[in-house]
């Protein structure tokens, strides 16, 4: 009986461990099958944005603004013969109804450098909104001169391919320094109607708050001893930004998305992204004129642009330019990447929080 008795507890023993091996594998798959899913839906988020942006072309306005009041007058024009060498205008039809002496806003689109969906355009709900509301509105005529969005030459996108049909003026084959180039034309081109020196607000959403700061860092980036611009912003805003790329790319790894706009912007050299990163750039002091600021944005609802990236430019910016002010806000805003500029909430509140701080 003994010998029956011990051949029993190792058969039972045996087959514990084997039910134990089992549940193990099959907590294993669970987990694979959930970071799988996890990583398709960052993939299905990506698309919505950096892909086809259809989420965020659904949310936006298409062609004008909506119920612009009569004494506002929006315009377009073309800096260059390029068709994304455009901008937009908005502001009043005579001297007055504004402050003249105002500030400008200048918004600079994000879209990873390529989405054709993403355009000067994307300024329009956020006018909407703070036209609709009578305390934004009524700050908005107190402190501003005018508003402008700007277009500029994009990247190659995989799913808006062109070929060897396309007309020169209608290629997407951008690469850098091309945005930054366009960027800086369409802001002289402003100066030159508009003149407002150094009285502007130079303000971008993700990529287009990377080339915001890259108009700062333009002279060591195009290696030019003057500055293209005749006047540098006194305040500048990036609103869940790209400023330091490989960063970006590191943490993302598993979503290739990633590294395939950085790539298609700038090259396959992380060294490259590295000296473009504005979160690695050595002092943006003396691009600041006297009564210079910095505002960084970030929305704790955004899935595509982590925490990492504002962190990263903040500590960057506090460690070399210590005498200019930066103002950082990661609470304020809870929308999710491209509802922050297709509602126009998000943006609205940024823009009033600027005009009530500077």
């Amino acid at each position: 009986m003994p010998p029956c008795q011990c051949l029993g507890s190792g058969s039972d023993s045996g087959q514990a461990q084997a039910e134990q091996a089992e549940q193990a594998e099959q907590a294993e798959q669970a987990e694979q099958a959930e970071q799988a899913e996890q990583a398709e839906q960052a993939e299905v988020r990506l698309v919505e944005f950096w892909g086809s942006a259809t989420k965020a072309v659904t949310l936006m306005a298409s062609t004008s603004i909506s119920g612009l009041p009569d004494d506002l007058i929006q315009e377009e024009f073309s800096y260059g013969d390029h068709d994304l060498q455009t901008l937009t205008v908005v502001q009043p039809r005579e001297k007055g109804l504004w402050n003249d002496h105002g500030r400008w806003i200048v918004y600079i689109h994000g879209g990873a450098w390529r989405d054709p969906l993403v355009t000067d355009k994307s300024i329009y709900p956020t006018i909407q909104h703070l036209l609709e509301d009578s305390t934004k509105k009524e700050l908005l005529l107190s402190h501003i001169a005018g508003i402008a969005s700007i277009s500029y030459r994009l990247s190659p996108h995989p799913d808006y391919p062109q070929d060897e049909t396309t007309p020169p003026n209608e290629l997407r084959d951008a690469k850098h320094p091309d945005h930054l180039e366009d960027v800086l034309t369409s802001i002289e081109f402003l100066q030159s109607k508009y003149e407002f020196g150094e009285n502007y607000i130079l303000m971008g959403h993700s990529c287009g708050a990377t080339l915001a700061l890259h108009t700062l860092m333009q002279q060591d980036i195009l290696g030019e001893p003057e500055s293209r611009l005749s006047n540098y912003p006194s305040i500048v805003v990036g609103v869940s930004g790209i400023y330091d790329m490989s960063l970006l790319c590191e943490n993302h790894s598993e979503i290739p998305a990633y590294r395939d706009f950085t790539i298609g912007a700038f090259g396959d050299d992380p060294k490259t992204w590295d000296r473009l990163s504005p979160a690695k750039f050595a002092d943006f002091t003396k691009y600041f004129p006297a009564d210079g600021k910095l505002f960084l944005f970030h929305s704790i609802g955004d899935e595509l642009i982590d925490v990492a990236q504002i962190d990263a430019m903040k500590d960057r910016f506090r460690r070399s330019c210590a005498e200019v002010p930066l103002e950082v806000s990661k609470e304020m805003l809870n929308d999710e990447h491209d509802e922050i500029w297709a509602r126009g909430t998000g943006m609205a509140k940024v823009v009033v929080m600027v005009l009530e701080s500077s």
